[in-house]
């Protein structure tokens, strides 16, 4: 079963416009990895939604539309690359940036997720402010 968690951005001191506030699904089956990095991306004005399996992912994606995906390759239901397939191939999906965040790092799977438009590929382990700038990054080329 899926698991969903959410963390909004924003304090009662600082609130800021929905619009300006960007929303990151992370894809992962081993969300407490993401712990650190789902607090880190609210404290930058991100709202986080964590999902555990690529289908679940899909279904979140597909209904919530978010700004930039975080995709790991190796989780149970279906993998990475089935699921970035996919959302390629939903018209609801196909235009939201795709962020590869996993711990394979072969040429391999670095050129499949790259054929199927992968905006950016990160190995685990991460640094906190590289990812926030790549998240950045991949979110400004996208406009």
């Amino acid at each position: 079963m899926a698991s969903e968690s959410s963390s909004a951005a924003g304090t009662q001191d600082n609130e800021t416009a929905d619009s300006d506030v960007r929303h990151v699904l992370i894809v992962d089956d081993h969300p407490e990895i993401h712990a650190a990095l789902e607090s880190f991306l609210a404290k930058h004005n991100f709202l986080v939604t964590l999902q555990s399996d690529g289908s679940a992912g899909i279904r979140w994606a597909r209904s919530h539309k978010p700004d930039i995906i975080l995709l790991d390759i190796e989780m149970p239901v279906m993998d990475g690359i089935k699921a970035l397939y996919l959302l390629r191939n939903f018209s609801e999906t196909r235009r939201i940036p795709v962020l590869m965040l996993t711990a394979r790092s072969d040429q391999k799977s670095v050129e499949e997720a790259v054929s199927l438009g992968v905006r950016d590929y990160v190995t685990k382990p991460y640094n906190l402010t590289d990812m926030l700038a790549r998240i950045q990054q991949v979110l400004a080329e996208s406009k």
